[in-house]
């Protein structure tokens, strides 16, 4: 379930690494209500690095809370940026989910990134 506003990833700059124009990649927490800790799977829909695939994201992050996971959807750099722009996102957003886990009950060890 959504519980949480989506969240910039690179809050202390005006634009990610390398970027001239307004987008900012961010993270969408799906965190599911308790104390218990889980682990959790990062979704970054899309394919190729050239497109994302908003359709896919919430779904498919729902479907990991229904299996008792929390899950998050990185939106993230695509085309017309290039490597390593996706994958820096993917590596910043890892970073934050580890920083947050003892609040968001998360397993630092068990985070999977599925995309």
């Amino acid at each position: 379930m959504k519980l949480e506003p989506k969240m910039m990833l690179w809050s202390d700059r005006k634009a990610a690494p390398g970027e001239t124009d307004s987008f900012q990649p961010y993270l969408t927490p799906y965190l599911l209500p308790g104390d218990k800790v889980r682990g959790c799977v990062i979704v970054l829909p899309g394919g190729g690095y050239h497109a994302r695939a908003p359709h896919e994201g919430g779904v498919v992050a729902e479907r990991f809370n229904s299996l008792g996971f929390h899950a998050f959807v990185l939106e993230y750099r695509v085309a017309p940026y290039r490597w390593p722009a996706p994958q820096e996102d993917a590596l910043r957003a890892v970073k934050i989910v580890r920083a947050h886990a003892d609040e968001w009950k998360i397993k630092p060890d068990k985070i999977a990134v599925l995309g």
